[in-house]
């Protein structure tokens, strides 16, 4: 899709706002549709990436990243529902709102340092100082300092 459709079908989404999911799902099945050439090639790809991603040689992070946030508490509920909205977000405006939804009431300082994975602990101090960046605690005009020179869209990007 060139900048032109996107912009196109970027320009569409305020008019489905408000309407039935199944109304507007509906027309779109059949343009998702992936012949088989195409279903083999993205299910091994899928297929490549979760064994990257899952082998131990590597660490295992998301694995353990799932250890250190399971849904039973606060923090990993907030990261499932930020991941699984996350991609229907239309604009930089309510992702910026969504992250400061789900990520300001977490106790992500309570988690660091707590797993045996340097990728987990860095993911951690991460989500910590968004935290204190969006409550505004005794941190925050440190945080600020820093972000102020990357900005939201940094932020963005590493969610």
């Amino acid at each position: 899709m060139n900048t032109a459709q996107l912009a196109a079908a970027r320009g569409r989404l305020p008019v489905l706002y408000r309407c039935a999911e199944p109304e507007v799902l509906a027309p779109l099945v059949d343009a998702a549709r992936l012949d088989a050439d195409a279903r083999r090639r993205v299910r091994a790809m899928a297929a490549m990436l979760l064994a990257e991603l899952r082998d131990p040689q590597h660490g295992g992070w998301i694995d353990r990243f799932l250890q250190q946030y399971p849904l039973n508490t606060d923090e990993g509920v907030a990261l499932l529902a930020l991941a699984e909205a996350y991609l229907r977000i239309p604009d930089a405006h309510t992702a910026d709102a969504l992250i400061r939804d789900k990520l300001g009431d977490g106790d992500w300082a309570a988690h660091r340092g707590a797993s045996d994975s340097f990728l987990v602990n860095r993911a951690t101090f991460g989500l910590a100082m968004t935290s204190a960046l969006i409550e505004g605690g005794e941190h925050a005009p440190v945080v600020r300092r820093m972000i102020a020179r990357l900005g939201e869209p940094a932020i963005r990007q590493g969610v």
